[in-house]
């Protein structure tokens, strides 16, 4: 199985006098069979900066353990930015033709990204995605793909640090195909496959 390690911050307590709690990182893989139920990290929903109401982040913070809960089969796949080449006219498109297939095999299709959720809304409309479909999601501080160990430097795009590009099929919170990505605009029919 194709395999990338990612981080898990743990935390460990000794017992005993003079104990104290220390922090460690812990290396595991993203294959399947992993959990990805109980990270403890939140996502944004792509959303347009002047909706009603705020944009406060905390009123709007979505659960990774939420989107794999143990009741829900999704498809995510994850590109490096909104508005890009490869992206836009590769990546989200395979996606878009395999929609429907795709969702009557599994709960929800998402497009992750390191970004802001504003971004994310804004490029779904540019290229007429139907967000009912293909829910977009950002992770905006990188927290989740560093959890994940998923982050790649694209510096020399003028990107900085983002995301790799990955795609997986999460079935109650259990991975149970993952892949990272070399062929964008084939991405979406291989999903598929998996379902």
């Amino acid at each position: 199985a194709t395999r990338i390690m990612f981080r898990v911050a743990a935390k460990r307590a000794a017992e005993g006098p003079g104990s104290r709690v220390t922090g460690e990182w812990s290396r595991r893989s993203i294959t399947s069979g992993s959990c990805l139920a109980t990270e403890g990290l939140e996502v944004q929903a792509a959303r347009p900066w002047d909706q009603v109401g705020t944009n406060a982040a905390v009123d709007h913070a979505e659960a990774v353990a939420s989107l794999f809960a143990a009741d829900r089969k999704v498809a995510l796949f994850a590109v490096p930015a909104p508005f890009t080449g490869t992206c836009t006219n590769e990546h989200v498109p395979g996606f878009v033709a395999n929609a429907d297939a795709i969702l009557a095999k599994c709960d929800e299709l998402i497009c992750f990204s390191v970004s802001c959720p504003y971004a994310n809304d804004g490029w779904a409309k540019a290229m007429g995605v139907d967000q009912s479909k293909i829910k977009f999601v950002s992770d905006v501080d990188g927290s989740v793909s560093k959890a994940w160990d998923v982050t790649k430097d694209y510096s020399g795009d003028s990107l900085g640090i983002r995301s790799e590009r990955f795609s997986m099929v999460v079935d109650g919170g259990v991975v149970t195909s993952f892949q990272v990505v070399d062929d964008a605009a084939k991405d979406g029919e291989w999903v598929l496959s998996q379902l």
